[in-house]
């Protein structure tokens, strides 16, 4: 039996052990309280106080529990025609190259043989994928584990739902197809070889070359200059002005949400917090909030358009030039409003450019309208 026969094989057994888990923990009417909620804690301190993210519990309604959202297993038997899905037998998951991990989803290493959906929809787009092969493509797959409840799996399909209606660009991780199976469902993206921008730039923080005459000591590949760092910082603003113009509002903008292709394009990904918006402010409370990326409105009244996510782009700005320094490491996550309201910001990292530095400071306006447009900052590429 071949290597790919073997992980079928075991593909199936699995798919069976998580249809009899399910049915067996899963009712008709089952809810999140009656899973682990250890991820909504009462508002607080973190264990970690660098941690970028803020626990509070959700306030607000449960659209899953009402009829705004189809029962899973209708969803499932409707995208059966769908040109997004992707045949079983035509995925393989390596189970052994872990990609990533969180609370609700994992992200494996695969290979997509054969049509590729987003190639279907997208036509053309095949030497976007940077892959020698349309025929067999690298790809991250994200699955749920086998205790996931309803709850987990009615959010894993409605984010399908989103990544369909996302469109194709550049600077946006794409999905290459899905799975939707309700036992097993699978969503299946652009593989980006180079990992996070945040552990890329720390990575080679030692390896930053200042000047343009600097000849890098090490492997050529291992050097970064100040225009991979711009060129960085462009595409991102890039890929987050199609967003806008979509009027879909990020919330987590930040390096660590950032991927590299092997060929270092960046792409926005992460979408857990992202909303669609159809006016220019959209107002939430409650949930995981990455407090030292948030703007100052979003922190005292939540609310969130365009303009916050300018704020987290400058955030991201420091963290591009600085090499992957944390923001605001000496400050408490509850005493940032404070902090802020004081005129406070963060400082020009030694490698940052003035020019840069004055993009920061305008997009930590107090005033929102006072911010930059997504659409200017592509005047970054022309700085240098």
């Amino acid at each position: 039996m071949s290597g790919i026969e073997a992980k079928r094989k075991t593909r199936k057994m699995r798919r069976k052990d998580q249809k009899a888990h399910w049915l067996k923990h899963s009712g008709k009417h089952s809810t999140r309280n009656e899973t682990d909620t250890s991820d909504e804690t009462s508002i607080g301190r973190p264990n970690d106080v660098d941690s970028p993210l803020l626990f509070s519990k959700t306030i607000g309604t449960n659209f899953a529990a009402t009829n705004h959202y189809m029962d899973i297993g209708l969803l499932a038997e409707a995208n059966k025609s769908d040109i997004w899905e992707i045949t079983p037998k035509n995925l393989v998951v390596h189970d052994n190259i872990i990609l990533g991990n969180g609370a609700f989803a994992n992200v494996y290493k695969g290979t997509l043989i054969g049509k590729i959906p987003l190639l279907m929809v997208n036509q053309g787009l095949g030497l976007a994928l940077e892959s020698e092969k349309l025929n067999e493509v690298e790809a991250a797959v994200k699955r749920l584990p086998a205790h996931a409840d309803e709850q987990n799996r009615l959010d894993f399909f409605h984010e399908i739902e989103f990544m369909k209606r996302l469109g194709y660009h550049t600077h946006i991780i794409s999905m290459l197809g899905c799975i939707s199976n309700p036992y097993d469902p699978m969503i299946v993206v652009e593989y980006c070889a180079k990992g996070d921008m945040l552990k890329f730039l720390r990575n080679h923080r030692d390896y930053l070359l200042m000047d343009k005459d600097d000849t890098c000591p090490i492997h050529a590949d291992m050097c970064l200059r100040v225009k991979d760092l711009v060129s960085f910082a462009w595409q991102v603003s890039d890929g987050m002005n199609y967003l806008s113009s979509k009027s879909f509002i990020h919330r987590d903008l930040a390096a660590r949400n950032i991927l590299l292709t092997k060929n270092l394009v960046a792409k926005i990904s992460d979408f857990g917090l992202c909303r669609y918006v159809d006016s220019a402010l959209y107002t939430a409370k409650g949930g995981r909030l990455p407090i030292k990326w948030m703007s100052i409105e979003s922190l005292k009244f939540y609310e969130y358009s365009s303009a916050s996510d300018v704020w987290s782009f400058g955030v991201l700005l420091f963290e591009i030039f600085s090499m992957g320094d944390g923001p605001y490491p000496m400050i408490q996550p509850l005493d940032m409003i404070k902090y802020l309201e004081a005129g406070k910001r963060l400082e020009q990292p030694e490698t940052c450019p003035n020019e840069i530095y004055n993009i920061m400071e305008r997009c930590w306006n107090a005033d929102k309208d006072a911010r930059p447009k997504f659409a200017e900052a592509s005047s970054l590429s022309a700085l240098f």
